[in-house]
């Protein structure tokens, strides 16, 4: 049902979610500068 499939959802997520550190934040803003031209911030990312 759809429990089992949101609760694996839910696991997904916080796993993805404890490897997002400033580190990664960091290399999500150049990588968007890089792609678009324009300052990303840590913030909304």
């Amino acid at each position: 049902g759809f429990a089992d499939d949101l609760g694996a959802l839910a696991a997904a997520l916080a796993t993805v979610a404890v490897y997002i550190n400033d580190e990664v934040k960091t290399k999500t803003s150049v990588k968007l500068k890089n792609w678009f031209g324009v300052e990303a911030s840590a913030e909304k990312i």
